[in-house]
């Protein structure tokens, strides 16, 4: 299956030196982490899922126009230009919306619909496990990570947005960071906070789900 987790730093820096083919197979692998990430961003908001695959070609799209521009041509760099890119096209269509109510649609049906993509597209296995869920069955996944969505939608915004960062668009705390103007430590704690806030809001109760997941917290490591 397609998957960010088999590209190396290699395999950024031929696609970033203008290579067509080598563009082609990152564009393949990367897709998958790219619906999850736009995935994220939309669920606070259910009946925006009929423009996410929108979204995902867009984002994809700048990705192509900016390889030869990526400040690191490697793996992390190729990640943080990915959630940079995400961000601002989740943000510019959301706000395009707005301008446009009418043009609104959607509801719960397409969330299902959205989810069952999405699953099939790759696992969300890292940020389920944090949240103290193990599905066992596709059939179940899909169940979870529905709830999951809809659970991430209902934390605060900084709870929401340092979940994104750091299991869907899989940043080191240091990124994380970065991307949130805080504190390498402010960062860390605060994930500590948001996987027992989503662990909450899942019905699993609460306490070191992030240990459990990472093993790890002031290490200013993120999840792999």
């Amino acid at each position: 299956m397609a998957s960010i987790d088999a590209v190396t730093d290699e395999d950024v820096r031929r696609a970033a030196s203008g290579s067509p083919h080598d563009a082609e197979r990152l564009m393949h692998l990367v897709t998958p982490q790219v619906s999850r990430m736009v995935a994220a961003r939309l669920s606070p908001r259910p009946n925006q899922w009929h423009v996410a695959e929108e979204i995902v070609q867009e984002s994809l799209l700048g990705l192509t126009q900016g390889l030869s521009r990526l400040e690191r041509q490697d793996t992390a760099g190729l990640r943080a230009f990915l959630s940079r890119i995400v961000e601002n096209q989740v943000a510019d269509r959301l706000r395009k919306q707005q301008r446009k109510p009418g043009a609104i649609t959607g509801g719960h049906a397409s969330l299902q619909e959205a989810v069952g993509r999405l699953t099939q597209t790759g696992r969300f296995e890292h940020v389920l496990q944090a949240s103290g869920v193990s599905p066992r069955t596709a059939a179940a996944e899909a169940e979870q990570v529905e709830q999951m969505l809809t659970a991430l939608g209902r934390l605060k915004e900084e709870h929401r947005r340092v979940i994104t960062f750091a299991f869907f668009d899989q940043l080191k705390t240091a990124e994380i960071a970065g991307q949130m103007q805080i504190s390498r430590p402010a960062a860390s704690m605060l994930l500590i906070r948001a996987v027992d806030a989503l662990r909450r809001e899942m019905g699993g109760g609460e306490g070191g789900a992030y240990d459990r997941f990472d093993g790890r917290k002031e290490t200013g490591e993120g999840p792999a």
